[in-house]
């Protein structure tokens, strides 16, 4: 039988805690997750992270890397629509390794800085690789764990969870590791709070030290990393197979200083000279790079996910010096089929209908609001020709004395989103009619009076990995997340449907609707009736023939 145990401590130069960690034996997960941004923020990340990460994982539908990914992309595109909404939180992130444990087979998930080491026969391995110029380097071999311990830069990470908008594929945002572990192996998940005091060694020598007691290792691991200065917090689980440390002596009690390295025999030391020469060159031009060329070791920036066009002109909308234009009306009016148009932070008083098909990338702080005193319905973005249009992290906001009536209609045309967050609207925050088309991928539809999503029957529609929370009660009758009108349907995949006033789902046949909740996590469940046996033919009355 598996045993584990973890725990956590804010460490003796912290008044707070930002890291949460997830242990649920029972189904097999284990998860570390570092929030960044200080106090409030780093807290108010992890907390998201471990929310949606625990409500996914522990629904057992999709593959482990599915699951892992979904569930990862969930946290990440609502941390980054908490922090657009409140301003005391921009900048929030964590970094977190996740594990699901199924039999012998482990599958990770992981981003940023957070490890998951694997012990057994006396040797311990990180399994996971650190998202960070240093990291980097560590795993490559430029530098030494000790070296890479106490590096001023050791705490970059140049990927994280919250920072910009991703689906779960993403290239270059999750690392999926397919593991094992065997009877006779540990597995120990931390946070940097921990790596960053305790070598590798030391930790391998207290896990080891404590075989059969994981609570005890990760009590003695937590002293450890206080013991060594208590910089951050410190996260640790253990994961213990049934016969982790059986038959073999225990280690000795473990100290945070790492034994002297072995002598290198004679025979090899020519060789060894050799190579260090080749390692010192390599290292010099490295040196360069880094001191002359610091940014090309900084975190990578968001790409544009525009197509790539030799015609295309980016249009920046803003009232700054450098903008092309004050509004996003004026943009549109000027703006050729394929052209970008990227909004600067501030608020956009101003309803807009696209009728080309160009991209809008919303910056952080850029929200398109109703003009003060609309009183007529008004909707922010309408899409009403047979066009391609595509919209990334926008962010629409309604309010008392401002309302929103319809956030994002399309009417026509093909409509791909992401990370477009809507909050609120009093009729629906997204409408698709009949005939448009439209791709949501990582949007966050919470807290509009009206309806989520609402669908039209005829609208081919796919939502992907979305939050659609607390909408609908504003409206008598309270309406649901997603509205299928008589007839529509929709292919959902990966989404957080819950606590709306009508319900997750509404107009679904119970065919579309067992799809539904197998494919997405809905609050509360629907309650699906199970089908009743059809009598046999011997027990079944004949009935008159309905007229045609």
């Amino acid at each position: 039988m598996i045993r584990a145990a973890g725990d956590s401590h804010p460490g003796l130069q912290r008044d707070q805690n930002e890291d949460r960690l997830l242990i649920d034996p029972a189904r097999g997960l284990y998860a570390v997750i570092d929030g960044v941004g200080g106090h409030a923020g780093g807290e108010r990340a992890s907390a998201i992270a471990f929310d949606l990460l625990s409500t996914r994982l522990s629904r057992e539908t999709g593959s482990p890397a599915e699951r892992l990914r979904e569930g990862i992309a969930l946290a990440n595109n609502a941390i980054l629509d908490e922090a657009r909404r409140d301003p005391s939180l921009d900048g929030m992130t964590c970094v977190l390794t996740a594990a699901l444990v199924s039999g012998h087979d482990v599958t990770i998930g992981h981003v940023g800085d957070t490890r998951l080491y694997k012990l057994r026969h006396g040797r311990i391995e990180k399994i996971t690789r650190d998202h960070s110029p240093v990291g980097e380097r560590e795993d490559a071999g430029e530098i030494s764990e000790a070296e890479a311990m106490h590096h001023p830069r050791r705490n970059e990470v140049y990927r994280d969870v919250g920072a910009q908008p991703h689906a779960p594929d993403d290239a270059g945002f999750i690392d999926i590791v397919e593991s094992t572990l065997e009877a006779d192996a540990a597995l120990v998940l931390c946070s940097d709070g921990l790596s960053d005091q305790v070598s590798s060694l030391s930790i391998r020598r207290i896990v080891e030290s404590h075989a059969g007691d994981p609570a005890a290792s990760v009590a003695e691991l937590i002293r450890a990393a206080n013991d060594a200065g208590g910089k951050d917090n410190v996260t640790v689980i253990v994961v213990e197979g049934p016969a982790f440390g059986r038959g073999a002596p225990r280690a000795a009690a473990a100290t945070t200083t790492a034994a002297p390295a072995p002598k290198v025999p004679s025979l090899a030391r020519s060789a060894l000279l050799l190579c260090l020469g080749v390692v010192l060159g390599l290292a010099l031009a490295l040196a360069a790079v880094w001191f002359l060329r610091p940014d090309l070791l900084r975190p990578l920036p968001q790409p544009n996910l525009a197509p790539a066009s030799d015609a295309q002109r980016t249009w920046r909308v803003g009232l700054d010096a450098g903008a092309d234009a004050a509004s996003i009306g004026d943009a549109l009016a000027q703006a050729r089929a394929g052209d970008v148009i990227r909004l600067a932070p501030g608020d956009y008083r101003e309803a807009i209908t696209i009728d080309r098909a160009v991209t809008l990338i919303g910056e952080p702080g850029a929200v398109i609001r109703a003009p003060l005193g609309t009183v007529a319905p008004w909707t922010a973005i309408a899409v009403t020709a047979d066009v391609e249009v595509e919209l990334l992290a926008l962010d629409i906001a309604g309010a008392d004395g401002q309302p929103v009536t319809t956030g994002i209609a399309v009417g026509a045309g093909s409509l791909r989103m992401i990370g477009v967050a809507i909050s609120g609207a009093t009729d629906n925050a997204i409408a698709i009619a009949a005939g448009a088309r439209a791709d949501i991928q990582g949007v966050t539809v919470r807290d509009n009076p009206g309806a989520g999503i609402r669908i039209a029957h005829g609208a081919d529609v796919r939502v992907s990995h979305s939050a659609v929370m607390r909408n609908g009660s504003g409206s008598r009758p309270a309406r649901a997340g997603i509205v299928f009108e008589a007839g529509a349907s929709a292919t959902l995949v990966g989404n957080a449907i819950g606590d709306n006033g009508g319900g997750a789902i509404a107009g679904a046949d119970t065919a579309a609707l067992v799809a539904i909740a197998h494919d997405n996590v809905l609050h509360p469940a629907p309650r699906l009736q199970p089908r009743r046996p059809a009598p046999s033919t011997a027990a079944r009355t004949p009935s008159p023939q309905a007229p045609r």
